[in-house]
């Protein structure tokens, strides 16, 4: 189990190419080539984790699963701070039923194709998502901010919201947008 203060920040960008060529334009170096990412929000009926800020996450990729605890965000800055606690799961089926015998549900589904680099202290995930493609800065603020200016991005242009916000930003703007922010048509296996 590993456990800590997750700080990180997302940048929007035009597209995946776009974020390579940062990526190697910066001098960053690939950790995991992309790979695809299934990730489950877990909550009470009465949105108990939601209300407080806080996440269970449950994560399939690259043959692994992760049962991730996020707290509430820290502090107001462009650069989000929570507590994380995340292990590995050995049976998944039997932790889902678990967590459906607590009364827990899933409460949003989104999926995404991830690749992660190293970039000097940073770890940085170049992520395509059905809403489009970020690039994702995770370390300490100091080299988020100098990681930021080497890929040529305005740390004012810093988004922190967690992408099961951004998608109910992005369902206000479009309404006829599928419920879940997964990839139409099974693109897992495309």
């Amino acid at each position: 189990m590993s456990s800590g203060l997750e700080t990180e920040v997302k940048f929007r960008i035009a597209s995946w190419e776009e974020g390579e060529e940062r990526l190697r334009s910066g001098g960053a170096r690939v950790r995991q080539p992309r790979y695809f990412e299934k990730n489950a929000l877990f909550d009470f009926p009465q949105h108990h984790l939601e209300r407080r800020g806080e996440a269970l996450r449950l994560r399939t990729a690259r043959g692994t699963t992760w049962l991730t605890f996020k707290g509430p965000i820290h502090g107001s800055s462009l650069i989000k701070q929570r507590k994380e606690y995340e292990t590995t799961l050995d049976d998944v089926n039997a932790v889902e039923e678990i967590l459906r015998a607590l009364g827990l549900s899933e409460r949003f589904l989104y999926e995404k194709y991830r690749a992660d680099y190293v970039l000097e202290g940073l770890v940085v995930s170049l992520d395509e998502v059905p809403m489009g493609y970020f690039l994702e800065l995770e370390g300490p603020p100091a080299e988020i901010e100098a990681g930021a200016r080497k890929l040529e991005l305005r740390l004012q242009d810093a988004i922190s919201l967690a992408y099961p916000r951004l998608y109910q930003l992005f369902l206000d703007e479009d309404p006829d947008a599928p419920e879940f922010m997964v990839f139409p048509g099974g693109k897992e296996s495309q």
